[in-house]
C-alpha cells in the first residue's frame, strides 16, 4: 500500500486505544514515513467505542463531504474529505468510500476517537432510528 499524498509505502504500526479501559487496546494503523499520514480502519475504532456498523459520514459528527482527486493507497477508489465536528472539536479526514480506510494527519486519530466517544450515545440513537 502507498500513501495517497506522497506515494511512499505505508508501514504497519499500532497505537493505544487511549484512556481508561481502552489504554491496553492496540489499534492497527498504517503510517507513512514521509509525510507522517496515518491510515486507519475506523470500523475497528467504532467497534471499540460501541458504534459498530456505523460509518462516520452517516453520523451527526459529519458536517460536510467533498470528493477529492486523490486515490486510496489500498485500492483504486477516490477519496472524499469529511469535515467532522462535535462541540468545539473538529477534524478533516480523508475517507475511501470503497475499502473504508481513513487517512488522518498526525494527532487527528486521537481527536476523532474522542469525538466518537462523546457522540456515541447520539450515534447509537440515530442508528436505532434508521433501523425502525
Amino acid at each position: 500500500m502507498r500513501c495517497p499524498r506522497c506515494r511512499r509505502p505505508l508501514h504497519e504500526s499500532r497505537i493505544s486505544g487511549q484512556g481508561g479501559i481502552y489504554r491496553s487496546v492496540l489499534i492497527p494503523v498504517l503510517r507513512c514515513a514521509g509525510c507522517q499520514l496515518v491510515a486507519a480502519d475506523m470500523s475497528a475504532i467504532a467497534q471499540l467505542r460501541g458504534v459498530e456498523g456505523v460509518r462516520l459520514r452517516e453520523t451527526p459528527l459529519c458536517r460536510e463531504v467533498k470528493p477529492l482527486r486523490q486515490t486510496c493507497g489500498a485500492c483504486p477508489a477516490s477519496l472524499a474529505q469529511l469535515t467532522l465536528s462535535w462541540d468545539e472539536r473538529w477534524a478533516e479526514v480523508e475517507e475511501c468510500g470503497a475499502c473504508g480506510l481513513f487517512y488522518l494527519d498526525p494527532g487527528e486519530l486521537e481527536g476523532v476517537a474522542e469525538m466518537m466517544i462523546e457522540a456515541a450515545g447520539v450515534i447509537a440513537d440515530s442508528d436505532l432510528e434508521r433501523s425502525e
